[in-house]
């Protein structure tokens, strides 16, 4: 060949050179040592053609490489230098016929040096995928005649002999690696498989025979080798199966073979051994060009330790109480176990069709989700719990302890049902909150004294945690038999204003106090009870209405309402009702603590008006007994006149007359506050009352000059009453006219009938009484001050009387005055008589005779302990013709019934040693001749009607209250005689 010509030629390059390029080096021909049967082609291919030069040329990147030569020396050539690199750029042969008359090879080293190529013609290599690799190229080194079609034909046929060669040589390499491979593979497989469990078969459908793997062959103790190489009949392994999965296995076979699906089974074997061993099946049927099936290559594998495991997980799965799952990272339950399915009351099959978090509570999915996220991650979770949706609708809560296994890509789960704890605790949390709640309003209850105040604070506590909105407080009003608003929250002040006050029965707050039990309204907004309209007018929804009531005593209502919901829960009820009834005892202990205060209060005012009245007392009685020692005094030396001698026994009864008239006030209000005053109700003329009760006075208002004045109306029907005691309420008020008006003034009397009532009005012109004191006016031992009583005398007892009689009358008495110098109008206002018949009021005694001769002839004996009462009434009794026995005892007395037999007996009470009850019983007990019928009077200074009563009981047929009066001695010793 010349050598190569400086100029730099021109290389062309394919469109598809990269793809051409990978196809070459995919062949792996490239500086590979010649081959024959390449040889051959090129040895052919210069002897038919004649030619000197034949080449099987591979063009690369950078070079045109001869994998055969023939008549060329070099093996490659620089794809810059040979023709083959514009024989690569066309599927068609290159014929060139002289090479330096053709400018593409201008500059072509071998063309224009000496002798250099003249005539080429290249046949390409085009692959069966379309890829030019190069050419089968003939050289000559002087110009020739064109090739005929017939050469050309040729020299194509050959080019393809020679890529056909290229895929035979690719074809065996990969044969040779596979087989060096597959023979690797198979060591190691036998290997793996027998240390596995793992075996490998063949069925050769058309001869009915199964081909082996030695591990296979072992497990049923036949001969590897003839398993290998010759196999065993079909039959021997369907009948190894157990009888129970035998048909389905044939069928599972046939299936596959008819579709040309996958085969997969598991079943149960009998091996050599007789042990049953459990193996999992996979293959497919190979099929010839006919569609008819030829092999049925395979694979198994012994899974009797994972179906054992399986076994035992199955069994613990049905008999565990925990709730046993297996999820896989799809989100989806592959299996349950029995207590998972009965906890949620789904089957298996419910719960593994559909995502798991479908049935998770809304309000835990998003927090599911984080823990399924970090589960995922490869950590496993614990203790973690939400809420799973039961196949009734309802919500149990579920802790779950979950595992993850990446490799299986399953998640195994241990849970359990904690509904009851977490409702345990619930109610725990609620009962705490509850009592903290309640402890705290207790508390507040009782350490505030301002009611109002703690009804909002009790409300702002109970609102929040009973979510209410609104509260009424209504207090009982006794007197007037209603309810009143005492305090309320969440209305306005108009609509507290229209509920200000309800009557028993009005409303849910009437109703719950007079049934005295919790009336609840729910869903009043849907509600057609009249109870429920008051409420939807505010527009609440529910409200609960408690009465208040400690012991028998009835305070109020507490109703509690809310606008956000139709109804309150038993638990809610509950603490509403223990709510109440905390309100009820505080209300009840901040009106005891106000009644205490009050009564404390009330007991400092009567220490300090029993300590005035104790003065008083002492005055009153002091007072007249000076002028009684005094006139005593003078009487006893003898040195008065006649007339001085009158006028001393006239202030000494008159004075001792008054103490015994402060004494039988005393007595009264004694009889009053014990409930012993009795009436002798008659019908009564109110206008004789006042004539009899007129006639006391009208000395005291005479030496006063004060005119009374009488407007009486005569026709006014009598009332049924006590003709005394009312004689007394007049005597009372016009005693109290006369007393408080200056001299020259006027009382005035008047009696009139207004329609079912007789009224008294006594008015005066006397000092008037300040307002400030009106209200005190009928309290007991009231008067206006202590200049007053040293002024104007007396216990401050009278008007007291007077109010206790008129109302035990069944009227009333009131008392105006303008103030200090203004006067006073006392009004009494009496029922009148059923049947008005005028009955004029007997006198309330007569006064018995007092001569000398009234007792004549009687024999009288006298018991008394005191020497002063003792003298008194014998001399008394002595004056009035009787003779007159006297002892100082009860013992004494015996001693002279003993002797002889008085006519009556007049004996003491209160005596030492023998009291007069005392006695009169013993006497009682004699025989008559003894003096066991003897006629008995008690004399007492006990002027109680408990101690009048005793004395009657104990035997004596009368009782007279000390101080005696003659003319009352006498008339009860005449009546208890039969006036004889």
């Amino acid at each position: 060949m010349p050598d190569a010509l400086p100029q730099t030629p021109i290389t062309p390059v394919p469109a598809n050179e990269t793809e051409r390029l990978r196809a070459l080096h995919r062949y792996r021909v490239l500086d590979t040592s010649p081959e024959e049967a390449f040889d051959r082609i090129t040895k052919l291919a210069a002897r038919l053609f004649d030619m000197p030069t034949a080449l099987i040329s591979l063009v690369d990147e950078s070079r045109a490489w001869f994998k055969s030569s023939v008549g060329f020396d070099a093996g490659e050539v620089s794809r810059d230098a040979t023709l083959c690199s514009f024989a690569v750029l066309t599927d068609e042969p290159l014929i060139v016929l002289d090479a330096r008359l053709d400018d593409r090879f201008a500059c072509n080293p071998f063309v224009q040096s000496e002798p250099g190529v003249r005539f080429y013609a290249g046949a390409p290599l085009i692959t069966e995928d379309g890829f030019n690799l190069g050419t089968l190229c003939l050289l000559d080194g002087r110009p020739r005649d064109p090739l005929s079609a017939d050469q050309q034909a040729t020299l194509v046929d050959l080019a393809a002999m020679v890529v056909d060669e290229l895929d035979l040589r690719l074809a065996a390499h990969k044969i040779t690696q596979a087989d060096a491979a597959l023979q690797e593979t198979n060591v190691q497989l036998d290997t793996a498989l027998t240390a596995g469990s793992t075996y490998v078969w063949r069925w050769h459908i058309p001869t009915d025979r199964v081909i082996v793997s030695t591990a296979f062959a072992r497990l049923f103790d036949v001969d590897p080798v003839s398993a290998n190489t010759e196999g065993l009949p079909i039959k021997f392994f369907i009948d190894s199966m157990h009888e129970e999965d035998r048909d389905r296995v044939s069928a599972a076979i046939q299936q596959a073979i008819e579709t040309g699906e996958a085969y997969a089974a598991e079943y149960r074997v009998c091996t050599a051994t007789g042990e049953e061993r459990w193996l999992t099946a996979r293959g497919r049927a190979e099929y010839d060009e006919a569609g008819r099936p030829t092999a049925f290559p395979g694979a198994l594998a012994d899974i009797t330790e994972r179906k054992r495991a399986e076994e035992d997980r199955d069994r613990f799965f049905q008999i565990s109480h925990d709730m046993l799952a297996i999820a896989n990272r799809d989100g989806y339950f592959t299996q349950v176990n029995p207590a998972f399915t009965e906890t949620l009351g789904y089957t298996s099959q419910e719960l593994t069709a559909q995502p798991y978090i479908e049935f998770v509570h809304p309000d835990d999915q998003a927090k599911t989700m984080a823990e399924a996220e970090i589960i995922a991650q490869g950590n496993p979770t614990v203790e973690f719990e939400n809420r799973y949706r039961a196949q009734d609708g309802t919500y149990r809560w579920i802790s779950w302890n979950v595992v993850p296994f990446a490799k299986q890509e399953l998640l195994y789960c241990v849970a359990r049902d904690v509904t009851d704890r977490k409702q345990t605790e619930a109610k725990l949390q609620s009962s705490n909150d509850r009592l903290k709640l309640l402890s705290t309003t207790a508390n507040d209850l009782l350490l505030n004294e301002n009611p109002r105040a703690f009804l909002a604070n009790l409300f702002a506590q109970v609102s929040t945690y009973l979510g209410l909105e609104v509260y009424f407080n209504y207090l009982f009003d006794e007197d007037q038999q209603c309810l009143r608003l005492h305090a309320h929250g969440g209305i306005s002040d108009e609509i507290s204003e229209s509920a200000n006050v309800l009557g028993l029965g009005q409303g849910v707050c009437g109703c719950a106090l007079q049934q005295r039990h919790p009336i609840v309204v729910e869903a009043a907004l849907d509600s057609d009870d009249p109870l429920a309209l008051p409420l939807k007018s505010v527009g609440i929804r529910a409200y609960a209405s408690h009465p208040l009531i400690v012991g028998d005593h009835v305070l109020g209502t507490l109703g509690l309402g809310t606008r956000q919901r139709d109804r309150f829960t038993p638990d809610e009820l509950h603490i509403m009702q223990v709510i109440a009834d905390q309100v009820a005892v505080s209300l009840e202990r901040s009106r005891l603590v106000l009644a205490l205060e009050t009564r404390a209060e009330a007991l400092v005012q009567t220490n300090r008006i029993k300590d005035e009245f104790l003065a008083v007392l002492s005055h009153e009685l002091r007072s007249p007994l000076n002028p009684i020692l005094g006139w005593v005094s003078l009487l006893q030396k003898g040195k008065l006149n006649p007339a001085q001698q009158t006028k001393a026994l006239e202030t000494i009864e008159r004075n001792a007359k008054l103490q015994a008239q402060l004494i039988e006030d005393l007595l009264d209000i004694s009889r009053i506050m014990q409930g012993k005053l009795t009436l002798t109700a008659a019908p009564v003329s109110l206008a004789f009352v006042i004539s009899s009760a007129l006639e006391t006075v009208q000395l005291a208002a005479a030496a006063k000059n004060i005119q009374i004045s009488l407007d009486l109306d005569t026709t006014v029907a009598p009332v049924s009453g006590d003709a005394t005691r009312l004689q007394q309420v007049v005597w009372n008020l016009l005693t109290n006219a006369v007393k408080f008006t200056p001299a020259g003034g006027r009382v005035t009397v008047e009696l009139r009938q207004l329609d079912q009532s007789a009224e008294i009005r006594v008015r005066d012109t006397g000092k008037g009484i300040d307002s400030k004191f009106l209200a005190y006016v009928f309290e007991y031992f009231r008067q206006a001050d202590s200049t007053t009583t040293r002024r104007f005398g007396g216990l401050g007892l009278g008007l007291a009387i007077v109010q206790q009689i008129v109302e035990m009358h069944g009227g009333t008495i009131k008392v105006e005055s303008l103030g200090e110098d203004q006067g006073a109008t006392f009004t009494v206002q009496l029922p009148i008589a059923r049947q008005a018949v005028l009955a004029i009021a007997a006198p309330t005694a007569a006064k018995a005779e007092t001569t000398n001769s009234v007792l004549s002839n009687l024999k009288i004996l006298v018991v008394d302990d005191d020497l002063d009462a003792r003298e008194f009434q014998s001399f008394l009794l002595e004056q009035s013709g009787a003779t007159v026995m006297a002892v100082a005892s009860g013992s004494a007395a015996l001693q002279v019934l003993d002797q002889s037999m008085p006519d009556i007996l007049v004996s003491d009470i209160g005596m030492a040693e023998m009291d007069g009850c005392m006695l009169i019983q013993q006497i009682r007990a004699r025989p008559s001749h003894r003096g066991g019928v003897l006629r008995a009077i008690a004399v007492t200074a006990y002027a109680r009607d408990l101690d009048r009563q005793r004395a009657l009981q104990s035997g004596f047929q009368k009782c007279i209250t000390k101080p005696v009066e003659p003319e009352v001695l006498i008339a009860s010793i005449v009546d208890l005689l039969g006036g004889s």
